[in-house]
């Protein structure tokens, strides 16, 4: 009878899914799926990722227009998140009253769009590969203005890793072959104001509570109605008035300019999922990766003379940023209450 009895209650556990070996099947089919779900989450950002720089670059090769560039890929980014938000609601949308858009959102927007448009500018000028050695200089003007400002402090194993990252980039433009002014200045700057845009996203998001979409709506919308004047009076107008330059604008010119727009959205939504899903190493280590994935298929891709100098300076820059982005975990986790880790 007790036989029976455990018997019937195996089977009422089978059925209502509540048996301890089905409960850890199905732990185990989550667990892989989920990893399945990263893996091509990853794969995604990877693909996009690359192929929006290589479409920006080609563009940028056959129109001299970057804020243009700029302009439509904010511009479908807006739209997007207005078909998302608005009309299909696919995510909630979050309305801000207009003096926090115009005083904490208008700074943010205009940071995203002088860092896009300073970047494109330089994508336009040097190599890929030149211009990727010298967006690895990102962590040196972190630290710097995270010191000088917020008054952090770091430990000195961080400080060390800035060294090879100073003299990656150094070497990477002192034995550039294709070196530009122009383009070396716009990508430093790109650079600066990408970290400072950064630090201040931190304080805006801890303030307002607002989720990826509804700020990337935010930002792209009043992007649009920042540049559009000045695009259009200081780069389109000019450009259209020279006879030669409305002979290259055919079929394959306007295909990069929107192929390029929907890889960089779709890019910038992976990016989003992955950094919900993802420890901050893995996506920091990940996006080293994907930079080095960047420079060497574009020198295969586009051609690009390099010296073994000029490769010996974009590796080091590279490496520098992954050691930089490990100290600084590890830097973090040191600080963590014992508590939390446990």
């Amino acid at each position: 009878q007790k036989r029976s009895r455990y018997y019937k209650k195996v089977d009422k556990m089978r059925k209502d899914g509540s048996h301890p070996v089905f409960l850890t099947n199905q732990l185990i089919v989550k667990h892989l799926m989920d990893n399945i779900q990263i893996i091509m989450l990853f794969i995604g950002w990877y693909f996009f990722g690359m192929t929006a720089g290589f479409l920006n670059k080609a563009f940028l090769d056959v129109v001299s227009l970057p804020l243009t560039l700029t302009l439509i890929q904010f511009a479908f980014s807006s739209i997007c998140g207005f078909l998302f938000l608005k009309v299909l609601k696919v995510h909630k949308f979050q309305p801000l009253p207009a003096s926090q858009v115009f005083k904490q959102i208008l700074p943010l927007s205009l940071t995203y769009l002088l860092s896009y448009s300073l970047s494109h500018v330089s994508v336009g000028k040097v190599p890929l590969s030149f211009h990727h050695s010298i967006k690895a200089s990102s962590p040196i003007f972190a630290v710097l203005l995270s010191r000088a400002f917020l008054n952090e402090r770091y430990l000195p194993i961080t400080y060390l890793t800035l060294v090879p990252i100073l003299l990656g980039v150094s070497l990477a433009t002192w034995t550039e072959l294709s070196f530009n002014m122009v383009g070396f200045v716009t990508g430093f700057l790109s650079t600066l104001i990408s970290v400072c845009q950064n630090i201040y996203s931190k304080f805006l998001f801890q303030k307002l509570h607002i989720d990826f979409w509804n700020v990337q709506f935010y930002i792209s919308s009043l992007s649009v109605l920042l540049l559009f004047p000045y695009c259009v009076y200081g780069e389109i107008l000019p450009f259209l008035q020279e006879s030669e330059s409305l002979d290259v604008l055919d079929f394959n010119c306007y295909a990069l300019l929107l192929s390029s727009s929907i890889f960089y959205y779709v890019h910038n939504v992976l990016a989003f999922g992955l950094v919900a899903k993802v420890a901050t190493l893995t996506y920091a280590i990940a996006g080293v990766t994907k930079r080095i994935f960047i420079i060497a298929l574009s020198v295969l891709y586009f051609g690009n003379p390099v010296s073994p100098l000029n490769a010996l300076g974009i590796t080091l820059s590279v490496c520098g940023v992954g050691l930089y982005h490990t100290s600084r975990y590890w830097e973090k986790e040191r600080k963590r209450p014992q508590s939390e880790i446990l």
